[in-house]
């Protein structure tokens, strides 16, 4: 039963750790999504403030 319940956890964790790295790969997030304050972010929306081109996706 042990052994059962334990492949079982880890037969989880593997197709859990798999989903998340195709989620990541398939639909790279925008490199200006991230903290607040970021040099980067601030460059880019001064150069295209229209566009809103660093703003989250939600």
């Amino acid at each position: 039963m042990q052994l059962v319940l334990t492949l079982l956890i880890v037969m989880l964790c593997a197709t859990y750790a798999g989903w998340r790295i195709y989620k990541a790969l398939s639909a790279p997030q925008n490199a200006c999504a991230g903290c607040d304050g970021c040099a980067l972010k601030d460059r880019c929306k001064a150069n295209y403030p229209e566009k809103q081109a660093c703003e989250k996706k939600k």
